[in-house]
Parts: structure tokens; sequence; C-alpha cells
């Protein structure tokens, strides 16, 4: 387990399953992935584009805030996919949503839940980097490549994420 007795524990499924079963079961989206791979070929040496978005999310009345209910959601899309998908919700996938007061009870927080989303969809053992995610398109199977190449957040998010405690702690190194 990954937390200590009395924390919130979390479960992770995987993101790359959530990518197929949809993209199988949308019409426009097998469209939409069937135009990207013509016009740009993916092989593991010529990847494709992983862009990954995070932001806290409060539901309710924008005049009457609950804080207990605010989230983090998680979600991916592909920059191969062309800029009118990138502006349109039905391109994005949101496999992580998590209460944020959830978050700070996890051991290691969302630096954590960030580094273990990744690499379940990066490096496990059906992950975009290594083996390939298989999508059926019109009954065509076409194997999806990926290495991520933006990370998008607000400023807190991304100070929550890589756990950046002001501007003399230690930074992150992207290599």
């Amino acid at each position: 387990p990954l937390d200590p007795p009395g924390s919130f524990s979390w479960t992770l499924l995987d993101p790359n399953k959530l990518l197929c079963e949809v993209v199988q079961q949308s019409r426009i989206l097998t469209g939409l992935f069937k135009d990207a791979a013509a016009r740009s070929p993916h092989t593991m040496a010529n990847p494709w584009s992983l862009v990954v978005g995070f932001d806290e999310f409060t539901p309710g009345n924008k005049l009457q805030i609950d804080n207990a209910r605010k989230c983090m959601n998680l979600s991916f899309t592909f920059l191969e996919l062309g800029n009118h998908a990138l502006s349109n919700e039905l391109a994005w996938f949101t496999p992580v949503c998590v209460r944020s007061k959830q978050i700070h009870l996890c051991k290691g927080g969302l630096s954590n839940l960030l580094r273990e989303y990744l690499s379940l969809q990066l490096l496990g053992t059906s992950g975009l980097a290594t083996a390939g995610v298989p999508l059926v398109l019109d009954g065509e199977v076409v194997l999806v490549f990926a290495k991520i190449t933006n990370i998008l957040s607000d400023g807190d998010g991304l100070r929550v994420a890589f756990d950046w405690r002001g501007h003399s702690s230690l930074k992150p190194c992207f290599k």
C-alpha cells in the first residue's frame, strides 16, 4: 500500500483502457483519430504528442462555494488531433478526478499521484511510450505511441504537483 494506516488510499485505473473504450464507442472520435493517424503517422520512433492538463474544479453555486467539494481533475489529449479538437471537450479524456482534501491525505500528495499516473499511462505494460495503445478504428487496429510534450496547469497547480515550496526550495530536474 502507498499510504500509512488511517490515511486516504486510492486506486488508479488504466487511462489507456479508457482511451480505447471511448474511441471505440464514439463514431466522432473514431473519425477524428483515423484522420489524425492518416495526417500524422506514428511509430515508436515518431510518437504523437501527449498533452496532460490538471486543475481544481469547484462544483455548484459560484456565489456559495463549498471547498469541501473541490476536486482535482486531470485530463489528456493529443496535439495531432488538431486545433479544432483541442478546443473541444470531446477530444479530452479525464481519467482522474479526486477531492482536493483527499489528495493531502495521500502519501506524497499530488506529486506522487501525478508520478503514478504518468508511469501507468506512458510506461505501463500497455503504455503509450513502451508497447503502444491499440485503437480499433473502423475495424482496423492502429497502434498509438506517444510521448509527453505538454503539461498544463495554473501556477498553483504546478507548485503543488512538483512540490515546490518557494523560491529557495529544491527544484526538480526534468531530464
